[in-house]
């Protein structure tokens, strides 16, 4: 396919939602393994907006809170996606992903105060969106 991605050519069943070729490989490393490019496979799953194998980690318990080499966590790829992908992605994948990978608040440092933000908040949502 013309313009597929390293990642996407490297990690098919991420991008196709396929299931049962990733099972064996999560269920032998476990469902929080890393990529050579430092992704989860929930990660993975969420940039190629792969609903089933999503729900199917979490089911095995993956960590949504895990964080990339930007320090980027699942939920986060998910917001940038849809930004990237507002017709494809944003219209068609994000619903259905949002509530499950959103994170319960977001606790940042600001002029040595830490600062909770509860996911209620419009500025959890802009802070994430950023």
């Amino acid at each position: 396919r013309e313009g597929m991605g390293r990642m996407e050519r490297k990690f098919p069943e991420f991008f196709n939602d396929n299931l049962k070729q990733l099972e064996n490989t999560v269920r032998k490393y476990g469902p929080d393994y890393r990529t050579e490019f430092n992704l989860t496979p929930l990660m993975m799953a969420t940039l190629g907006g792969s609903v089933k194998i999503i729900h199917f980690l979490l089911e095995l318990g993956a960590q949504p809170d895990l964080k990339d080499n930007l320090g980027r966590q699942a939920f986060q790829i998910a917001l940038l996606k849809s930004y990237q992908s507002p017709q494809s992605y944003g219209a068609k994948v994000l619903g259905k992903i949002y509530h499950t990978l959103q994170p319960d608040s977001l606790r940042l440092k600001c002029k040595n105060r830490l600062i909770k933000l509860d996911k209620h908040q419009m500025e959890f949502f802009m802070v994430n969106y950023m």
